[in-house]
């Protein structure tokens, strides 16, 4: 691959990436939920395009020579998107097209549960990047694991308390 193609291909996946994104409301049904909806996948979609513009960034200067420790800014990068997606994961509404339907006070509660949880470990992936180089993935990799099965775990109790 040449280094010119190279060079716009991840801007190019960047941008399918986020009119995909930009195109989920248009199938949900209900305006009033469209609307909430388009909101807080706005901000998902922004929180992505900057994520993918520093990294894009990040590794144009890698490859021109100078040294970057990528390990270190993708942690922060990963962990300022956790934080982003469980700030607006509470405003986001019940999709009229998912398999299982909450009643409307039990999803509250376990999107704000799991906000809470997102925006916390987002915080602690960021800060796994001030740790020593040995430590970062495993820190890393363990804090991911244990917010995605927390946050399977929240699922699975509100489901069955509804």
């Amino acid at each position: 691959m040449s280094k010119s193609a190279a060079l716009t291909l991840l801007p190019a996946i960047m941008l399918g990436v986020i009119v995909l994104i930009l195109a989920l409301p248009r199938f949900e049904s209900d305006p009033s939920k469209r609307q909430r909806m388009e909101q807080g996948i706005a901000v998902i979609a922004g929180a992505i395009a900057v994520i993918m513009f520093v990294l894009h960034t990040v590794l144009v200067i890698y490859n021109q020579g100078f040294a970057v420790s990528i390990d270190r800014i993708i942690a922060l990068i990963v962990g300022i998107f956790f934080a982003a997606i469980g700030n607006v994961a509470p405003r986001l509404p019940q999709s009229s097209m998912n398999l299982v339907k909450l009643p409307e006070p039990v999803y509250k509660r376990m999107s704000r549960q799991i906000g809470q949880l997102m925006v916390i470990s987002g915080i602690l992936i960021a800060l796994t990047a001030a740790m020593p180089s040995a430590w970062l993935p495993g820190v890393t990799i363990v804090c991911i694991l244990v917010s995605s099965l927390a946050t399977a775990a929240f699922s699975i109790y509100h489901l069955s308390k509804a």
